[in-house]
């Protein structure tokens, strides 16, 4: 009797161990789990190839009929009359790609997406140059974008994400496409006019752009690139990025 006593004191012992270590395991689990996911999906990036290999906006200078094709940076650069700005684009899947420029006037266009390219969003995977071929006779609208303008600076905005962005899909559809008979760019206005639409239209850009930059899965750029004068060599600068 004493000895069956015994054992059944020491399973109860025994079950009582194995459960507390039981419970020791599943609270180790409980907090240590959430830190190691956490960790994981901090390293995460650093494993997953980037979806845009490369993004940029370059400019090409002809002469003596051969051209010379240079990365513009994100602020310093110079544009000369004669020059035009391309998008050079490498991805490793679709892409839905914008860009709009304004000057420090305040004329605005929308130089991609253009129904008259062949060129159409989504851009495809692989390497590619916007603006591409065009699928009209109209000779504005060809492999590259003409830019001559009279004011001080270009502001390029460039957005790319896998999906349609609604607010650029609106812009897109509302300002012209670059034109030499374009509203934006015919305008006859007074300095104080000029100079208030010129605060307004930037000043609507930029807050676009801060918006975009700080949504997830949408990659924006901005360049901000100066204007040289006809007769002016065409020169560069220095100066950090933003994006």
């Amino acid at each position: 009797m004493d000895e069956t006593a015994s054992v059944t004191g020491q399973g109860t012992v025994g079950a009582q161990e194995r459960a507390t270590c039981t419970r020791r395991v599943v609270l180790v689990l409980v907090l240590v789990f959430p830190l190691a996911l956490l960790a994981v999906l901090a390293v995460l990036p650093f494993f997953v190839e980037a979806s845009i290999v490369r993004i940029d906006l370059v400019k090409t200078t002809a002469s003596a009929g051969d051209s010379e094709t240079e990365p513009l940076r994100e602020t310093g650069s110079i544009l000369a009359p004669g020059e035009t700005v391309s998008l050079a684009i490498e991805i490793r899947d679709p892409h839905h790609v914008y860009v709009f420029a304004v000057d420090s006037d305040g004329r605005e266009h929308t130089l991609f997406p253009d129904p008259r390219l062949e060129t159409r969003n989504p851009i495809p995977a692989g390497a590619s140059v916007v603006p591409g071929p065009s699928s009209t006779p109209d000779a504005t609208a060809g492999r590259a974008w003409p830019w001559e303008t009279d004011a001080g600076s270009v502001l390029f905005f460039v957005y790319a994400c896998r999906e349609p962005v609604e607010e650029a899909e609106a812009l897109a559809r509302r300002l012209p496409a670059p034109s030499a008979d374009s509203p934006a760019s015919a305008a006859a206005m007074t300095d104080d006019e000029r100079t208030r639409r010129a605060f307004k239209t930037i000043q609507a850009h930029l807050i676009l752009h801060k918006k975009l930059n700080r949504r997830g899965g949408v990659t924006a750029v901005r360049y901000v690139v100066g204007c040289a004068e006809t007769g002016n060599e065409s020169g560069s600068g220095t100066g950090d990025g933003k994006r």
